[in-house]
C-alpha cells in the first residue's frame, strides 16, 4: 500500500512515540507503537533527523494524553472520536475498560491502520473524510462525546476546518473538542 504526502506523517508520529517510549526517561510509554513499528518495513531515518518534529509530537502527546485522561476520569462512559487518527494509539495507552472509541480517517489511511492496528469490541475505524458528514451515522453516541482533532487543522483551509466543526455541532448535543 502506498502512502503519499500527508499520509506519511502518520508513520513518522508513530515512530517518534515508539522511539520516545524506549528512552530511559520517557514521559509516556506506548507499547502498541513499539509493536506496530517493529512490523512496518519503512525507512524512518527522516524522522531521526527531524528533531523539531520529534519534540512537537512528544510534547503534543504528553499534553493531549493528560487532557484526554482527565476527561475520561470525569466521563468514564464517554465516547471518543479521533478525527484524522492516522496510526494513533492513544486508546491503547488510556483505555479505562469502558469507553467507546472511533478512529475517523481517509480510506487509504484507515486501510493502512487496520493492517497493523485491528479494531476491538469498543474501537472502530471509520474510513471517511472528516468533511463528509456520513461518518456521523456510525457513531453510537450523541452526548458525552470527546472529539480529538490532532494534527489535522494545519493542513486544511479555514473553510474546511469550519465545515468539520459544523458537522460536529449539528450532530452532537453535548461534546468537547481537543
Amino acid at each position: 500500500m502506498n502512502l503519499e504526502g500527508v499520509e506519511k506523517t502518520m508513520l513518522l508520529t508513530l515512530y517518534t512515540k515508539a522511539k520516545h517510549s524506549q528512552q530511559k526517561n520517557h514521559k509516556f510509554f506506548d507499547f502498541k507503537a513499539i509493536d506496530v513499528i517493529s512490523e512496518i518495513d519503512y525507512d524512518f531515518s527522516i524522522a531521526d533527523k527531524d528533531y523539531q518534529m520529534q519534540w512537537g509530537v512528544i510534547s503534543r502527546t504528553i499534553v493531549l494524553d493528560d487532557m484526554v485522561s482527565k476527561y475520561i476520569r470525569s466521563h468514564p462512559r464517554c465516547t471518543i472520536v479521533n478525527i484524522a487518527s492516522g496510526m494513533d494509539t492513544r486508546y491503547n495507552r488510556l483505555d479505562n475498560g469502558i469507553i467507546k472509541w472511533y478512529n475517523v480517517d481517509l480510506e487509504n489511511s484507515a486501510r493502512f491502520r487496520l493492517k497493523y492496528i485491528k479494531d476491538a469490541d469498543r474501537v472502530k475505524t471509520l474510513a471517511y473524510s472528516a468533511m463528509d458528514p456520513s461518518w456521523v451515522s456510525e457513531i453510537d453516541a450523541t452526548d458525552d462525546v470527546l472529539f480529538i482533532i490532532e494534527g489535522l487543522s494545519m493542513y486544511l483551509t479555514e473553510e474546511d476546518n469550519k465545515r468539520i466543526l459544523d458537522i460536529i455541532d449539528e450532530n452532537f448535543k453535548s461534546c468537547t473538542i481537543f
